[in-house]
């Protein structure tokens, strides 16, 4: 779901609309949408997790995502 959301928010903007951006993953879980919009040319993407445990499962697939509370 995460990719089709992607395409379609994507497909709304012009060729390198999103370069050099940043972007914030509220309720990122894995931290795979940090990965995939980065995929666009974001400059940076940054993902936030409330459950501790996840969060860590995500840094440790090197996915930038922080533990805490939006």
């Amino acid at each position: 779901r995460v990719d089709a959301a992607l395409r379609w928010m994507a497909s709304a903007f012009n060729e390198g609309h999103f370069a050099g951006k940043h972007a914030i993953d509220a309720g990122t879980r894995d931290g795979y949408g940090v990965s995939a919009l980065l995929t666009y040319g974001l400059g940076t993407a940054e993902g936030i997790e409330l459950v501790p445990e996840t969060a860590q499962h995500a840094r440790q697939q090197g996915r930038a995502v922080r533990q805490g509370d939006v």
